[in-house]
């Protein structure tokens, strides 16, 4: 028995899931998972069935917001439940290498991990095609081809240090007035209100199923390196996204080339940013 495990991050398991999806799920694989797994997979076209181990992420991958003590309660319930479903001869696949992992492995069974290449996304394919022989090829995404009305901003991202600051939701305030965009601010954290007034709709903590259905109606997704990027790829809604330089692994495919990112220290000063979008949506106009 092979057993998938995605128990990370949001946009750790939308990439994993997304090659899984192709897969069809039989007696021979399982794919095992907290709530955020599950979460994730009703994003999907095709959801996948989750075995359930924790109710939320991980507390050994957040242990600077919840502590050492519910990641130490945490780390031996998921060991303990994984030892108690494996049997010698299964393996478990993981979707990121490292101590916490390796730890996690029941007596007898083999793990499998991804290689560590320049692209998490090409990773995480070579992962899937090494498990089960073939895997889903990942289509470059693209600026917008039509003309822009419709855009979704979530300044919000799972390290604070990504947050959009206040200089940079005032330029894209103003980039969206010289634009002529409705502007959409989906705020999962809530500390965004004071801009409610001078947007088209604000959408406070909206649940996941609700900020989703309001990025497939996007003509634009704009924000920071966070997993919203990442389902605005995975439902092929372009995406400008704010990165820091070491953090490039994440972007998604074709975003490099055709300038889907902009650097934070860059887009604090508005006519860097609007050259940076003017160049991405040109580069849209000439697909």
């Amino acid at each position: 028995m092979l057993h998938v495990v995605c128990a990370m991050a949001y946009g750790d398991c939308l990439i994993t899931l997304s090659q899984l999806e192709a897969i069809d799920p039989g007696a021979d694989w399982q794919l095992i998972g907290t709530g955020v797994t599950r979460r994730v997979s009703q994003l999907l076209r095709r959801p996948l069935p989750v075995v359930e181990l924790l109710p939320d992420k991980a507390a050994f991958y957040t242990i600077k917001e919840r502590g050492p003590l519910a990641a130490i309660r945490d780390y031996r319930h998921v060991r303990r439940e994984l030892r108690s479903r494996c049997r010698p001869g299964d393996h478990l696949a993981f979707e990121r290498r490292d101590l916490r992992n390796s730890g996690l492995l029941p007596p007898g069974t083999a793990g499998f991990y991804p290689p560590l290449s320049p692209s998490v996304y090409d990773d995480r394919r070579a992962l899937v095609q090494s498990l089960f022989g073939h895997s889903r090829e990942w289509a470059p995404a693209r600026p917008p081809e039509q003309p822009v009305r419709r855009v979704l901003v979530n300044p919000c991202a799972r390290y604070r240090r990504r947050h959009l600051s206040a200089l940079l939701m005032e330029n894209l305030l103003r980039l969206a007035s010289d634009r002529n965009w409705e502007l959409t601010l989906v705020d999962p954290c809530g500390a965004y209100g004071d801009w409610a007034p001078r947007v088209h709709a604000y959408l406070p903590r909206p649940d996941l199923a609700d900020a989703a259905a309001r990025l497939r109606e996007a003509d634009l997704y704009l924000g920071p390196d966070s997993f919203f990027v990442h389902l605005a790829y995975y439902y092929r809604v372009p995406h400008l996204g704010f990165y820091y330089p070491d953090h490039l692994y994440f972007l998604t495919p074709g975003m490099r080339e055709h300038g889907g990112w902009l650097a934070f220290d860059a887009v604090e000063d508005y006519a860097r940013l609007d050259a940076g979008v003017r160049r991405f949506l040109s580069a849209g106009s000439r697909t």
